[in-house]
C-alpha cells in the first residue's frame, strides 16, 4: 500500500472489478443535524459510502429516522440511506478531492439531494483496516468482516452548534438507530469515509493438521471468488516476542489451491499474517494474534466424571460438575522469564508515570498520606496545557481541596469539585438534615474563604436532598486544551488517601467519566448546592 495521499486514481484502483470485489454500487449513510432557522442547510455529522455488490438495487432515498430527532430546542438530527451508482460516488469523491484544496468550510453537494455544510477537510492516505474489534474505526465501518480499504476526508474544524452534553446526546441517539458508535470516536465527527470491503479471498487460520498441533507451522484454508482469474497471492507471517522477530515465512499461492502451509513460523508471543494480491499490490487480509495461535499451551481440563455436592444458603442442594485441571507444561521456560521481566518493567513504568500506584502496602501511614497527596499535586501540575481540573469525591471537604486543588501552579485554570452531603453523613434525620448541611457549608466556606486563593478559579458544589444523585466512586479528572482528558480512580476518599492500602490508577473511558461528572454538575446548579465559588 502506498502511503501517499489518496487521489482520483486511488478510488479507481480500489473499485476496479476483481481487485477487492465486484462492486456495482455504493450504499451511502449520512447523518446530519439541522437548525430550525428557515432555509438553513444541513450540517454533516458523519457520512460513509460503502462499496457493495447488489442485485435489484432501489436507488430511492430512505430516512432511517421516521422524523427528525431533537437534540436541543433548536437542533435536530436525521439519518438518511441511499444507494448510488458507482460513477456517481466517484464524482462525489472527485468533488471532495477538489474541496480539500480550498482549506475552508463551505457548502457542497455530496450527491444526496441537497448541499450540506462541511468543515475544512484533509484527505487521508488510503488505508487497510483489518477485521479487529479493538481497532477504533471499526465502530463506524459497516460489515468489515474480512478487512476493508478506506479513504477518509477528515473534518479539521469540528465546529458544530452543540456543547459537550449535546454531542453526547447526539451520539447516543445515533447509536439507537444504527450501529455507528461515534461516542468513542468523536474525532470522526464531520468526516466522510469511502469504504471498499475486501471480498475476493476468504481465509481461515489454524495451527493443527489432522488434530496435531505443530508450533512451527501455520495452515491457511481459503476460498477465492472464481471470477478473479489468473491472480497470484502471497501469505506473509511474522512472529514477535519482546519486540524481536522470532519467526518469518512467506509463500505464493493462486486460486487453484485451497490450502497453504507456512513452515518455520514459531508460535510465541504475537503472530501477524498478511495476505497480499501480487497483481494489484493491495492487502487482502490481515490477522493478528496475541497468544491465540500459541494458545495450545493453555491449561487443558480433563473431566473425570466425578461430582461433588454444594449447599447454598437460599438454594436447594444441587450437583455441580467438577474437573481436575492438568496443565500442559510450557515448552519454553525463557518465555515465562521474559514475560515476568516485562511485567516487572511495566509495573515500574506505570508507577513512574503515576498510572498505577499502591499506598500503605508496607510503609508508614503518615508518609503514605503525604506521598499520595504529592502524587495528586504532581498530576494537576504536570502539563502546562491543562484547561480544567475536576475532583469527584463523596467525602470531599475544604481541607481536601486545600491539600490538592489549591496547589495548582497555573493561573486561572478552571477547577470544579463535587462532594455529597449524604456520604458526609449530614442528612441523618429529615428534620435535622437541612440544618446540618447548612452548618457544614458554612464551615467549608469559611475555611476556603480565609485561605490564600491567589490565581484560583474554583467552584465547589455538593449533592444533597433532591439535587443530583448519590455516588460512590472517587475520581481526579484533568482536561487539556487539545481536548484530551485523563481520569484517575483515587481508590480512597481524599480524607483517607494513603492511610490504608488502596490502588490509585489511570482508567480507560475517560470521556464517559467526564460526561457523567458534567451531567451531575448540571443537576447541582441550584444555589443551595454551591459551597464556595471564586473566579480570578
Amino acid at each position: 500500500m502506498n502511503n501517499k495521499a489518496a487521489n482520483s486514481s486511488s478510488f479507481e484502483h480500489l473499485i476496479k472489478p476483481g481487485t477487492l470485489g465486484f462492486f456495482n454500487a455504493f450504499e451511502c449513510i449520512s447523518i446530519f443535524i439541522l437548525d430550525k432557522v428557515p432555509d438553513n442547510k444541513p450540517i454533516n455529522i458523519f457520512t460513509i459510502f460503502i462499496a457493495v455488490e447488489r442485485n435489484n438495487i432501489n436507488y430511492n432515498q430512505e430516512y432511517l429516522t421516521s422524523k427528525l430527532i431533537p437534540i436541543t430546542e433548536e437542533i435536530s438530527m436525521g439519518i438518511i440511506r441511499r444507494f448510488v451508482e458507482t460513477e456517481n460516488a466517484h464524482q462525489t469523491y472527485i468533488k471532495l478531492c477538489k474541496y480539500t484544496n480550498q482549506k475552508n468550510s463551505d457548502l457542497l453537494d455530496i450527491g444526496l439531494g441537497d448541499e450540506v455544510h462541511l468543515g475544512s477537510m484533509e484527505i487521508c492516505p488510503e488505508s487497510f483496516v483489518p477485521h479487529d474489534h479493538s481497532i477504533p474505526i471499526n465502530s463506524v465501518l459497516k460489515n468489515n468482516t474480512n478487512g476493508s480499504y478506506i479513504i477518509e476526508f477528515f473534518d479539521c474544524d469540528k465546529k458544530f452548534p452543540l456543547d459537550e452534553k449535546n454531542i453526547y446526546d447526539l451520539c447516543e441517539e445515533i447509536y439507537k438507530v444504527i450501529p455507528i458508535n461515534l461516542q468513542s470516536l468523536r474525532d470522526r465527527l464531520g468526516n466522510i469515509v469511502f469504504q471498499f470491503p475486501s471480498q475476493i479471498i476468504f481465509p481461515s487460520i489454524r495451527s493443527k493438521l489432522n488434530g496435531q498441533f505443530d508450533p512451527k507451522k501455520l495452515y491457511i484454508d481459503y476460498q477465492i471468488d472464481q471470477r478473479a482469474h489468473d491472480k497470484k497471492y502471497q501469505g506473509i507471517v511474522y512472529n514477535y516476542s519482546d519486540g524481536i522477530v522470532t519467526g518469518f515465512c512467506s509463500k505464493e499461492f493462486t486460486e487453484k489451491q485451497n490450502e497453504i502451509e507456512l513452515i518455520g513460523v514459531y508460535n510465541f508471543d504475537k503472530t501477524q499474517l498478511t495476505i497480499q494480491d501480487l497483481n494489484s499490490g493491495l492487502i487482502m487480509y490481515v490477522f493478528s494474534s496475541n497468544g491465540v495461535i500459541e494458545g495450545f499451551s493453555f491449561n487443558m481440563a480433563v473431566n473425570l466424571g466425578m461430582r461433588r455436592k454444594i449447599k447454598n444458603d437460599l438454594i436447594e442442594i444441587k450437583q455441580v460438575d467438577t474437573t481436575l485441571s492438568s496443565p500442559i507444561p510450557q515448552v519454553h521456560k525463557h518465555h515465562t522469564m521474559i514475560n515476568k521481566r516485562k511485567y516487572d518493567r511495566r509495573l515500574e513504568d506505570l508507577e513512574k508515570t503515576l498510572s498505577f500506584s499502591q499506598y500503605s502496602d508496607s510503609r508508614e501511614k503518615a508518609d503514605e498520606n503525604l506521598r499520595a497527596l504529592k502524587d495528586i499535586r504532581t498530576l494537576i501540575n504536570r502539563d502546562s496545557r491543562v484547561e480544567r481540573i475536576c475532583l469527584w469525591d463523596p467525602y470531599l471537604s475544604a481541607d481536601d481541596i486545600l491539600n490538592t486543588l489549591f496547589y495548582s501552579e497555573y493561573y486561572n485554570v478552571q477547577m470544579m469539585a463535587i462532594s455529597s452531603a449524604h456520604s458526609a453523613k449530614l442528612e441523618k434525620e429529615l428534620t435535622q438534615s437541612e440544618l446540618d448541611y447548612e452548618k457544614w457549608k458554612t464551615e467549608q466556606f469559611e475555611k476556603l474563604n480565609s485561605s490564600d486563593s491567589l490565581g484560583i478559579n474554583l467552584e465547589f458544589r455538593c449533592q444533597h436532598g433532591v439535587f443530583g444523585y448519590k455516588f460512590h466512586d472517587r475520581f481526579l479528572i484533568v482536561c487539556y486544551r487539545d481536548k484530551r482528558c485523563q481520569v484517575w480512580s483515587l481508590g480512597k476518599s481524599l480524607n483517607a488517601i494513603g492511610k490504608e492500602h488502596h490502588i490509585f490508577q489511570l482508567v480507560e473511558h475517560s470521556e464517559y467519566i467526564l460526561d457523567a461528572f458534567d451531567r451531575l454538575w448540571t443537576q447541582l446548579s441550584d444555589e443551595s448546592c454551591v459551597v464556595w465559588k471564586k473566579g480570578v
